[in-house]
C-alpha cells in the first residue's frame, strides 16, 4: 500500500458511500442500506460466518460476529 497517496486522498474514495448513509431516514433505509453493503463484502455492525460448532467439531455452524463497532486497542494509538 502507498501510505502517502492514501494520506493525500483521505475519505475521497468512499465519499459516495458516505454520502448515501448521510441521508438514510428511518430504520427500513438503514435495514436495506446494511443489506447493500454486505452484498458488496463491506459488513457495518456484524458478520455471519460459517465456522466449527464449539462443542461438536464435526458440524459447521452459523456464527454472528460484532464488526466494526469500535476503534483497536487503545494502546495501538497512544504508544
Amino acid at each position: 500500500m502507498h501510505a502517502v497517496a492514501l494520506n493525500q486522498q483521505g475519505s475521497l474514495p468512499i465519499k459516495v458511500i458516505l454520502e448515501e448513509i448521510a441521508v438514510l431516514d428511518g430504520k427500513q433505509a438503514i435495514q436495506v442500506k446494511i443489506a447493500e453493503m454486505h452484498k458488496k463484502g463491506m459488513y457495518p455492525f456484524f458478520i455471519i460466518a460459517a465456522e466449527a460448532d464449539f462443542t461438536n467439531s464435526s458440524m459447521n455452524i452459523a456464527w454472528l460476529y460484532q464488526n466494526g463497532l469500535s476503534l483497536g486497542d487503545r494502546d495501538y494509538y497512544l504508544e
